[in-house]
C-alpha cells in the first residue's frame, strides 16, 4: 500500500480512503492519524459538581490500570471546602474514585481549572491528574505583601500598625480607611487575644483551617467607601457603577492580580477590560461582559477571591483592580497581590509574601 508499514484503511464510498491505524516497522509505535474516538468523545463530556467529576460518556470498554486520557473540567475542584475531588467514568466505575496528583498526593487548590484540559491516569483504585504547577511558589510584587502594615513588609508574624498601601489610590472621591485586623491567637478561634470582627473572622475562616486559624500571619483589612464621582462608569442590570479605587503603579505584559473583597453595603461589579482576558471568582470563570444578575456582588455573597490576568498588548497598564461600585457603597478589601506571569492561584492562598523581603 505504498510503504512497508502495517496499515488499516477504511472508506465510506470505496473511492476516498483514510488511514485508521498504522504501525512503524522500525519502532513498533502505533499511530492513529484520525484520532481515537473514545478519547475525543469523553473529554468535552466532563461534568459534575466541585467535589465530583463525572465522565457521562463511557469509554466503550474496560479502563485498564495505567490508562491515560484527557479530562476537561467545567468546574474547579473543591479543596477550599476541605473536600477532596473524585472522578467517575459512567459505565466503567461503580462509584466515584479519588482524584489525586500524579504522585498520589492531594490536589493543590486551583490545579483543576474550568475548561482547561488535564491529563489523567488510572492507578489501581484512584485517578491521578497531572497538574501544571505547585500551589506554593508565589511571591508578591507589592512591597507590603498586601498586609497593609507598612513598606517594606514586616518580617515577623505581627502586623503592628495599619498603613494604607501606596499601590492604591482613591478615585471619584472615595474614602479609604482601616476596618480591622486579622490578629493571631484570637479568642474567636480559642486563643487568648482579642476577638476578631465578624467580617474579619469570616475571611480568616475562608483562607485558613486548623492551627493556622490561630497562628497565621497577621494582616489588616481596608475599608473603601465609594464617592459620588462618575468617572469610568459601566452599566449592569440598569444600574451604573463607577471606579472606587485604582492602582498607582503600572504592570507589564503578563501579570496576575489577586484580591479578597467583600461588600458591606451597596453593590459592585467587575468591569470588563481588553487587557484582562480572564477573571476567576473563587476559582470559577467570571463573565465580565454579560448583563446578568450574577455580575452584581452584594453583602449577601460574603468574601470573594478575585484573580485576574493582565495581558496588555503594549505591555504597560494600570488596569489591575477593576471593581466598580454604586456611590456610597462600602467595600472591604484584603491581601492584594501582584505576581509575574499568567498564573492560576488557589483561592484560599491568603497572604502572599513580598519579594522585597528577600532583597
Amino acid at each position: 500500500m505504498g510503504d512497508d508499514r502495517y496499515r488499516i484503511k477504511v472508506s465510506a464510498d470505496g473511492g476516498t480512503w483514510k488511514d485508521s491505524m498504522s504501525v512503524d516497522p522500525a519502532s513498533g509505535r502505533v499511530f492513529f492519524p484520525n484520532g481515537a474516538t473514545d478519547l475525543l468523545a469523553c473529554a468535552p463530556m466532563t461534568t459534575g459538581t466541585p467535589a465530583a467529576f463525572v465522565l457521562t460518556t463511557p469509554m466503550g470498554g474496560p479502563m485498564p490500570d495505567g490508562c491515560i486520557f484527557w479530562m476537561v473540567p467545567h468546574v474547579p475542584n473543591a479543596t477550599a471546602l476541605n473536600v477532596d475531588p473524585t472522578l467517575l467514568v459512567s459505565g466503567i466505575d461503580a462509584a466515584p474514585l479519588p482524584l489525586k496528583n500524579f504522585d498520589g498526593g492531594a490536589l493543590a487548590q486551583g490545579s483543576l481549572e474550568a475548561n482547561r484540559a488535564v491529563l489523567v491516569r488510572k492507578v489501581g483504585s484512584i485517578y491521578c491528574a497531572q497538574t501544571r504547577r505547585t500551589g506554593y511558589s508565589f511571591f508578591n510584587l507589592l512591597d507590603d505583601g498586601g498586609r497593609f502594615a507598612g513598606n517594606p513588609e514586616t518580617q515577623t508574624n505581627v502586623a503592628a500598625a495599619y498603613a494604607d498601601s501606596t499601590s492604591f489610590g482613591s478615585v471619584n472621591g472615595s474614602a479609604r480607611t482601616v476596618f480591622g485586623q486579622a490578629r493571631s491567637n484570637s479568642s474567636t478561634f480559642g486563643g487568648a487575644a482579642g476577638a476578631l470582627q465578624t467580617q474579619v473572622a469570616e475571611l480568616v475562616s475562608k483562607i485558613r483551617s486548623g492551627s493556622s486559624l490561630l497562628n497565621g500571619a497577621e494582616f489588616w483589612v481596608n475599608q473603601t467607601t465609594a464617592g459620588i464621582g462618575t468617572a469610568s462608569g459601566v452599566t449592569v442590570q440598569g444600574t451604573s457603577y463607577y471606579t472606587a479605587f485604582g492602582a498607582t503603579r503600572m504592570t507589564g505584559k503578563g501579570f496576575t492580580s489577586s484580591l479578597y473583597f467583600r461588600v458591606v453595603s451597596g453593590s459592585l461589579v467587575i468591569a470588563p477590560a481588553d487587557v484582562c482576558p480572564r477573571v476567576l471568582i473563587d476559582g470559577v470563570t467570571h463573565d465580565v461582559t454579560s448583563d446578568t444578575p450574577d455580575r452584581v456582588f452584594t453583602a449577601a455573597q460574603g468574601w470573594k477571591h478575585m484573580q485576574r490576568w493582565i495581558a496588555s498588548p503594549d505591555g504597560f497598564t494600570a488596569a489591575g483592580w477593576p471593581l466598580r461600585a454604586t456611590p456610597g457603597t462600602v467595600i472591604l478589601t484584603a491581601l492584594p497581590a501582584v505576581m509575574p506571569g499568567l498564573e492560576t492561584l488557589p483561592w484560599d492562598i491568603g497572604p502572599v509574601p513580598s519579594l522585597r523581603g528577600w532583597r
